[in-house]
C-alpha cells in the first residue's frame, strides 16, 4: 500500500495539501514552481520505473532520459525511494552539467525516502524495485532496532542529498512515504517526515 500526502510549492513559494492518508507523509519544497501540468504527469515520470537510479549507476544516461522527458513537458520528477544516495548524487551531477552544457533551467526532482521496520517490509521494497545497497541491507538485517537503524539511514542519506543539491544548485523537494501498513512503521514515516522538514528549513 503506497499513499501519501503531497505538498507542492505554490506561486507564491507556499504550499498546498492535494491528499491525505494516515499511512505516509509527503514534503516537497522547490525552488521552482510546482505546476498543476506537472502534477497530471507525474504518474509517468520515475515513479513505478523499475531500477532507475541502477540504470543511471550502470551509466546509461539516466539524466538525458529525464531531459528527453523534460522536453516533453515534464516539468518535475519523483524518484523511487532512495537509499543509494551515491547513485543519486551522481544522477544530480549529471543533470546539471547537462542542462548547463544545453542552457536549460533543471526541473524540481522529489526525492522519496522511507523506512523499514522490518525485513518483510526490506523485500517488499525491494520486490518494488527500489536498490537497496549490500551494504545497507546487512545493517537493516544484523541491527539489533531495524526501524531505528533504517530511520538514521534515511536522515543521512536526505541530509547528504540536501547538502548537494544545494551546492551544485539543483532545485529539489522531498517526499516521505510508508509502505506498511504496520502503526510503528507509520509512525515513524511521520517522525521523519517532521525530521526532514526541519533539515529543509535549516
Amino acid at each position: 500500500m503506497l499513499s501519501r500526502v503531497r505538498l507542492y510549492g505554490g506561486a507564491d513559494g507556499g504550499s498546498k495539501s492535494t491528499s491525505r492518508s494516515q499511512c505516509c507523509m509527503l514534503l516537497a519544497r522547490a525552488t521552482g514552481t510546482f505546476s498543476a501540468r506537472s502534477a497530471r504527469v507525474r504518474s509517468t515520470l520515475w515513479r513505478g520505473e523499475r531500477g532507475a537510479r541502477g540504470r543511471h549507476t550502470l551509466g546509461r544516461g539516466e539524466h538525458l532520459r529525464l531531459l528527453a522527458k523534460q522536453a516533453a513537458g515534464c516539468s518535475f520528477f519523483v524518484t523511487q525511494i532512495i537509499y543509494d544516495v551515491n547513485a543519486a548524487k551522481n544522477l544530480v551531477s549529471d543533470y546539471h552539467y547537462e542542462c548547463a552544457a544545453r542552457d536549460v533551467k533543471p526541473a524540481p526532482t522529489v526525492f522519496t525516502f522511507s523506512v523499514c521496520g522490518s525485513l518483510n517490509t526490506l523485500e517488499f521494497v525491494q520486490w518494488l524495485g527500489v536498490d537497496v545497497p549490500h551494504w545497507i541491507e546487512n545493517e537493516l538485517r544484523h541491527a539489533d532496532n531495524t526501524l531505528d537503524a533504517s530511520y538514521d539511514q534515511a536522515v543521512a542519506t536526505a541530509v547528504e542529498l540536501i547538502a548537494f543539491c544545494r551546492r551544485v544548485g539543483v532545485p529539489f523537494g522531498l517526499s516521505v512515504e510508508s509502505v506498511s501498513i504496520r502503526q510503528v512503521e507509520i509512525e515513524a514515516s511521520v517522525r521523519l517526515a517532521t525530521r526532514l522538514q526541519a533539515e529543509l528549513r535549516r
